[in-house]
């Protein structure tokens, strides 16, 4: 059991590990979509406004 134990230290750790860097792989995944959604947005609004305001004015 002990032995079994040990043998399987390194295995147990290299994947917690990749769990890890999985987790900030996900992570900034999820930033970078969530950026890009509020970027898209900003820029649609600051689009519309722009129409609006160009066309008021005219």
């Amino acid at each position: 059991m002990d032995q079994g134990s040990i043998y399987n230290g390194d295995e147990y750790r290299r994947d917690k590990l990749s769990i890890t860097i999985d987790m900030i792989i996900f992570v900034i995944f999820i930033i970078h979509i969530m950026g890009s959604i509020i970027f898209m947005c900003k820029m649609a609004s600051y689009k519309r406004n722009y129409i609006y305001t160009s066309v008021t004015h005219r």
